[in-house]
């Protein structure tokens, strides 16, 4: 999709690498000192200006960054840490500036995580990384923070395998349209990883349509 038209995005890291590609994403975004952490980490604002984004993880994503983020502020040095907070601070409570209200919300941008209840996959509507009383325009319904240890450890380690991952992109695509936004364009989920057997015309790959590639 192009700069400028209006659709969805839903990014994804690697899920049958072992988390090797989140890895580089945490130590790009940390730099050498924390600067700019948060920003540095999600820079799809930067890339799809014009698109609504979804930031989709799976669980055991969410559970490996919590624990690599809270080692990082526990064994740095008091500015490091000071520089982590900020960047939370700034990152996750600056307001988007969208005045029309829509089905998506104020916020452009949304956090979601591929969970299993027994076999059956679900997509939980949203979640937040710095939940505020401004930033929960649904406060009918639970709001699960990712700095709340509690959800943390409410989540499940379950692997994705390769045989299943069309099936499980799918479904994926299915319960996002139905709960959040309908993607319209046809390759609607930008993949942070290496090509995957049996290719699935949903998919389109950071690393060949972004020249700033980490890997």
């Amino acid at each position: 999709m192009s700069v400028g038209q209006s659709g969805l995005v839903v990014h994804l890291n690697d899920f049958l690498d072992n988390n090797a590609v989140l890895l580089k994403r945490l130590e790009y975004a940390f730099g050498v000192d924390g600067t700019n952490f948060w920003q540095n980490f999600f820079l799809c604002e930067q890339r799809h200006s014009e698109d609504k984004l979804i930031y989709l993880f799976t669980q055991s994503q969410l559970k490996y960054m919590y624990k690599w983020y809270n080692n990082k502020k526990e064994t740095s040095e008091e500015d490091v840490k000071k520089n982590l907070n900020l960047s939370r601070q700034i990152f996750f409570n600056a307001p988007e500036g969208e005045k029309k209200r829509s089905q998506y919300g104020y916020y452009k941008k949304r956090f979601s995580y591929i969970r299993y209840e027994g076999y059956t996959l679900s997509i939980p509507d949203t979640f937040r990384f710095s939940s505020s009383k401004t930033d929960s325009e649904n406060n009918k319904k639970t709001i699960f923070d990712f700095f709340d240890e509690n959800f943390i450890k409410s989540l499940k380690d379950i692997s994705i395998q390769e045989s299943d991952h069309v099936s499980v992109l799918i479904e994926v695509k299915k319960q996002i349209a139905n709960k959040i936004f309908s993607p319209r364009d046809k390759k609607w989920l930008r993949y942070l990883g290496n090509k995957i057997s049996n290719d699935h015309s949903i998919i389109e790959y950071c690393n060949e349509i972004d020249p700033r590639s980490l890997s």
